[in-house]
């Protein structure tokens, strides 16, 4: 308080008596969140008469009708068992304390080469003076003529000795060497960790095309199977939507061996018009909280957690309007290159797809007598004929079934199976991205992102950061003013993918690591305008 306000350490009682003021009057846990003043004299604390310590004050005075209406001095705290103000008024060197006092607590009155010291306490009975003392200014010989052991940093801080931090220059921030090759470093992390071709002929001229071209006839299988379309001569008026292909790399954390190539045939549902091709879009998942309320109960009463995968879910959904789609590329039948699809079945990319598997997924659920919950509409339950129940969670295509007896578990998967294209994953391992482990003896259940986290730490290229155990020291303070205001600061950071970076942070935030959700909430503030210190 006495350095920001510029004030001696003779007004040291003057702080430390202001401060147990405030502390005495701030909610205290250990009460109950009560104030210890309310406590003691059982009234509610007013803070209507709080000031900032150090801040202008005017005391109204009444010397005759020539005098000044208005003494000016400096707030410096409440005086004990009195009502009103104790201000320290430099003109007289005296305290004055007073009800009927003006206060400007938007500027501070001290001035930083003056340093004041206290004489005499008016209306208080203390008799001992003090000098009222100015530095002593060095002469100019004597500022030119360095000390032979004085450090550089020290003679600066000689030369401006009594200029406060915060009336300082800010510091130039430098980027660390470490951050030098930021951008080149992204771009090849970028080209390691998600090398999937982007597109068919990517794909084929690719050194892996045999895996790529086997990956794509498992999908036109599944969806042959599924009756997803017919091939029509184009009708006259109606809009076609195209299609494209996806490719992506799977593989296990733990089984580096287990490497997959996916194909998957998407619709540009970009180009769908609402009210035509579609009305409703909305489906729900099932809420994280779900998911750890779930594994919660899994551990305590030690239930069988099995995992599903619905293979093509998307296609098991109805479609209600008639979709006009282009044939897959590369895939195109013979003598019927002119033809497209109209599709039976919804397709992955489709706005209504993703609603249409759920309105089928719920049916069925319904139509074997389980019950969802009010509370989250992807929570299914059936109470079974020991008084046990059954639970069964669904992420779009990924589902995670609980139970006492293995047995039902088995029975539900076989339902399931008869229904729809399962994949039976076994004992539950790993839902979105979040590793599952347990210690059954003690009724333990550990979850963890530790591969999640290591592929973010690689894909930013902060393999070599330094580790810290507080996510958000206190001597970081992040404001708008650190947003870019050059041009070379505004190119520098179109090249930091810092929307990507907090995406992943809040992801790992949701999932597994509460303990970063400050820091996270701190930096999303600056996502539409970032700079180098956020």
């Amino acid at each position: 308080m006495l350095s920001n306000e510029g004030l001696g350490k003779e007004f040291w009682a003057e702080a430390i008596s202001t401060g147990c003021y405030l502390v005495n009057r701030s909610p205290n846990t250990s009460i109950e969140y009560k104030t210890p003043e309310e406590v003691w004299s059982g009234k509610p604390v007013d803070y209507s008469n709080l000031r900032v310590f150090g801040c202008p004050a005017y005391v109204h005075v009444n010397e005759g009708k020539l005098e000044a209406r208005a003494k000016k001095g400096v707030f410096v705290g409440y005086p004990m068992n009195v009502k009103g103000y104790k201000v320290w008024c430099p003109a007289s060197s005296k305290f004055l304390i007073s009800r009927d006092v003006t206060f400007d607590e938007s500027a501070m009155l001290i001035s930083k080469d003056v340093v004041l010291k206290p004489t005499i306490m008016e209306n208080e009975k203390i008799d001992k003076k003090v000098e009222f003392e100015v530095p002593v200014q060095q002469s100019e010989e004597e500022e030119a003529i360095p000390h032979e052991d004085a450090h550089p940093e020290e003679q600066e801080v000689e030369e401006q000795p009594y200029l406060l931090a915060r009336q300082r220059e800010r510091r130039e921030i430098r980027k660390p060497v470490r951050y030098a090759d930021f951008a080149y470093c992204f771009a090849a992390a970028e080209e390691v960790e998600y090398s999937e071709p982007s597109s068919y002929k990517e794909a084929i001229s690719s050194k892996n095309a045999t895996d790529w071209v086997s990956a794509m006839n498992e999908e036109l299988q599944s969806l042959e199977r599924n009756h997803t379309w017919t091939l029509v001569k184009p009708p006259s008026g109606k809009k076609i939507v195209g299609c494209k292909w996806v490719f992506k790399k799977k593989v296990d954390g733990s089984r580096p061996e287990s490497l997959r190539y996916k194909a998957r045939l998407v619709a540009k549902g970009y180009s769908q018009v609402q009210g035509v091709d579609f009305n409703e879009v909305f489906s729900p998942v099932v809420k994280h909280t779900s998911i750890r309320v779930l594994l919660s109960l899994v551990a305590i009463k030690d239930l069988e957690l099995e995992q599903l995968d619905v293979k093509t879910a998307f296609l098991h959904g109805d479609l209600e309007k008639q979709i006009y789609m282009k044939q897959p590329e590369g895939f195109e039948v013979v003598g019927k290159e002119n033809h497209v699809c109209l599709l039976k079945k919804s397709l992955y990319g489709l706005k209504q797809s993703p609603r249409q598997w759920y309105k089928k997924f719920d049916s069925f659920m319904v139509s074997i007598n389980f019950s969802r919950s009010n509370y989250d509409s992807c929570v299914y339950f059936k109470k079974l004929s020991s008084g046990e129940f059954i639970y069964l969670l669904l992420y779009v295509d990924d589902m995670l079934i609980a139970a006492s007896n293995m047995e039902e578990i088995v029975r539900l998967k076989e339902q399931l199976g008869s229904a729809f294209e399962m994949k039976d994953l076994g004992a539950a391992k790993r839902i979105l991205g979040m590793e599952i482990s347990r210690d059954r003896p003690n009724r333990k259940l550990f979850l963890s992102q530790k591969e999640f986290a290591g592929k973010v730490i690689r894909r930013f290229g902060m393999e070599k950061a330094k580790i810290v155990s507080t996510p958000l020291a206190t001597h970081f303070k992040l404001s708008a003013a650190m947003s870019p205001k050059s041009e070379h600061e505004k190119k520098y950071m179109e090249n930091v993918p810092y929307s990507s970076i907090v995406g992943s942070l809040i992801y790992l935030m949701v999932c597994t690591r509460p303990d970063i959700a400050q820091v996270v909430s701190v930096v999303s503030r600056y996502l539409a305008c970032p700079g180098k210190g956020h």
